[in-house]
């Protein structure tokens, strides 16, 4: 009888753990709306975007980063960057 309460609690110890960090893993381009302050746009972020994204992280020696984590000086340079393409 003990056993069985000991596999009750591993199970319920493991299960919320699993469905939160589970949440965070396999999604790495969320669609997102960003507004670019420098002309004035509002881009919608999507696949295309997020690879532009990581093309240009790669591009300026940079790990990766949430864009939204970003200060507005890194923000600017990828608008800056972005444009320019």
């Amino acid at each position: 009888m003990r056993k069985n309460h000991s596999v009750l609690w591993l199970a319920l110890a493991v299960v919320p753990a699993a469905l939160v960090l589970g949440g965070c893993v396999g999604r790495p381009h969320q669609p997102f709306r960003v507004s670019d302050p420098f002309p004035k746009e509002c881009h919608h972020g999507d696949k295309h975007e997020a690879k532009r994204y990581d093309t240009w992280e790669r591009e300026s020696g940079r790990k990766h980063i949430d864009f939204s984590r970003l200060d507005k000086d890194e923000q600017g340079e990828y608008w800056k960057w972005r444009h320019s393409r």
